[in-house]
């Protein structure tokens, strides 16, 4: 059974932030802010001083600002204070990762054709928000999420950098 614990750092330096990320216990560590875009973000400079930072700047949109890493064995999501980027991440980074550490089953689909296409940007992978009308997915919000299409979504989907979807009735 997955145990929880919460901290917070003192401060928003990168010393003070290493010195919270214990990983005793730990199975998954998540941490939310200070993981943005930048080189001088702090919660990816103090990762690099505890473990290794695999990836920072993932090219999903919104959630460009998350970074992936381990403190020896132990993986780590950091995840960005914004809302929606902080979502995205969860959504394809974080929940993967913890399904597979407590070998969960997969998660339920519901496959129903889109309203209209979808389309991402090249070398960027999307998020788009997804509502469930008369049989069929519509769109809410693609890349940018407000807090408003969050609360509505009823599904999401992760579409490939440079693909486009289309939905089967006409898309």
């Amino acid at each position: 059974m997955p145990r929880f614990f919460a901290t917070k750092a003192a401060g928003r330096d990168a010393a003070s932030i290493a010195k919270s990320l214990d990983v005793d216990g730990c199975d998954l560590l998540l941490t939310i802010g200070g993981s943005g875009v930048g080189r001088t973000d702090a919660t990816v400079l103090a990762l690099a001083q505890r473990g290794d930072v695999m990836a920072h700047g993932i090219a999903l949109q919104p959630g460009r600002g998350s970074a992936v890493g381990r403190i020896g064995k132990t993986p780590l999501v950091a995840l960005s204070g914004a809302p929606d980027q902080a979502f995205a991440a969860w959504w394809t980074l974080a929940l993967p990762a913890l399904d597979r550490l407590s070998a969960r089953r997969p998660r339920e689909t519901l496959n129903l054709p889109l309203a209209r296409k979808i389309a991402s940007h090249v070398g960027l992978a999307e998020i788009a928000l997804l509502e469930r009308k008369q049989g069929t997915w519509v769109t809410l919000a693609v890349g940018e999420l407000s807090l408003q299409a969050i609360a509505r979504a009823e599904a999401w989907l992760a579409v490939p950098a440079a693909r486009r979807i289309c939905g089967g009735r006409g898309g």
